[in-house]
C-alpha cells in the first residue's frame, strides 16, 4: 500500500476503532513496526490526517500511532471535561486494548504538549523520549495577556464561538444559508476529495464535536504540566516564522519572546532537553517542515536506543 496523501479517501473513514471502555471507541492510525513506539498526540482541532506528512516516513523504521480525540474525527464522544489528564487516560486505554506496549516516544503537537506531559506523569516509566512541536505552555493565557492584555477579548470570543456552534448544532440550526452554518460548518476545499470534504462537513455538524473543542480550549489557556522529565531525551521545536497577530510591532515582538522563553523552559524540564528553531515554518511545523519533525523524532529514538534510528 502506498503512503496516504492528506487529500485521499484514506482519511474519509476510520483507520482502526479501538474500545477504550464498554461504551466508547477511539480511532487510531497504527503503522510500522518496532520499539519504542512513537505516539503522535494531536493539537487543537487536529485529527489523524494532520500527521499525513510525518507518520508514513517514521513508520519505515518504527511503530507509529496517531489518533482522534473523543468527539473528533471518528472517535466516539467522551464525558466532560476534556482535560489533558482525561485525554491521556483515553490514550492509555486505547494502547492497552490494542496491545501496544511501552516504551513510548511521545510527540505533542501544540496543545498536545499538555497531554503528553500528563501521560508521562500519570504513567511513569513508560515514556522514554519526547518531542514537542511548537508547543503550548503552562499558564499560556496568563503569560501572553501580560504583554497583550487586549487578547482577553480574543480568548473569550473564541470560547464563545465554540459554545455557539455547539448550541446551534444541538438545536439543529446548522442549515445551509444560515449565519450559523457559514460560521461553524466546514466548507469544501478544492484540494480534498468529495468523500473527505463530506467527512469534515459532517463532523462539524455534530454538537459533540464542538462540545469537545470548547472543553479542550478552556484547559489550554490555564493548564500546568511542569513536572520534571529527569534525563529523558527531549526536543522542543519552535516555529521560526510563527503567524504574527495584527498587533503593534512591539507587542508582536513581546509575544515572540514569551514563546521563546516558554519553549526554553520546556526544554529545561530534562537535563537532556534541547530547543530547536525551525526556519521558514509557521505554527503547523508538521505541515510546513515535516522533515524537521521526522528528524527530531529519529534523533530522540537514537538517543533512547544508543544508536542510529
Amino acid at each position: 500500500m502506498g503512503e496516504p496523501d492528506v487529500a485521499a479517501n484514506f482519511f474519509a473513514k476510520p483507520q482502526h476503532l479501538v474500545k477504550v471502555n464498554r461504551r466508547r471507541r477511539m480511532n487510531i492510525w497504527r503503522s510500522g513496526q518496532g520499539s519504542p513506539t512513537v505516539v503522535l498526540a494531536p493539537g487543537f482541532m487536529a485529527v489523524t490526517a494532520d500527521w499525513a506528512r510525518v507518520q508514513p516516513a517514521l513508520a519505515r523504521t518504527a511503530q507509529v500511532v496517531s489518533y482522534d480525540h473523543a468527539g473528533q474525527g471518528f472517535s466516539d464522544p467522551g464525558p466532560l471535561p476534556r482535560s489533558p489528564a482525561r485525554t491521556a487516560a483515553d490514550l492509555k486505554a486505547a494502547l492497552v486494548r490494542d496491545g501496544i506496549e511501552p516504551p513510548y516516544v511521545l510527540v505533542g503537537l501544540s496543545m498536545g504538549s499538555f497531554e503528553v506531559r500528563h501521560f508521562a506523569h500519570q504513567y511513569p516509566g513508560e515514556v522514554v523520549g519526547m518531542v514537542l512541536v511548537d508547543p503550548s505552555f503552562d499558564d499560556m493565557a496568563k503569560r501572553l495577556l501580560k504583554v497583550t492584555p487586549s487578547d482577553q477579548v480574543w480568548i473569550e470570543s473564541q470560547f464563545t464561538h465554540l459554545k455557539r456552534c455547539e448550541l446551534a448544532a444541538k438545536a439543529g440550526d446548522l442549515r445551509p444559508g444560515t449565519d450559523a452554518y457559514a460560521a461553524c460548518v466546514f466548507q469544501p476545499q478544492p484540494d480534498l476529495t468529495e468523500a473527505l470534504n463530506k467527512t469534515y462537513h459532517d463532523m462539524s455538524l455534530q454538537a459533540s464535536y464542538w462540545r469537545s473543542l470548547a472543553s479542550e480550549f478552556s484547559f489550554a489557556a490555564r493548564d500546568k504540566a511542569d513536572w520534571p522529565l529527569a534525563d529523558m531525551p527531549l526536543i522542543v521545536l519552535s516555529a521560526g516564522d510563527r503567524e504574527r497577530p495584527p498587533r503593534p510591532p512591539e507587542e508582536v515582538e513581546a509575544i515572540q519572546r514569551v514563546y521563546a522563553d516558554a519553549h526554553e523552559q520546556l526544554a529545561a524540564l530534562s537535563s537532556r532537553g534541547a530547543r530547536r528553531v525551525v526556519p521558514n515554518s509557521k505554527h503547523a511545523i508538521q505541515w510546513d517542515r515535516p522533515q524537521a519533525v521526522i528528524d527530531a523524532v529519529r534523533e530522540v529514538i537514537a538517543a533512547v536506543c544508543g544508536g542510529p534510528a
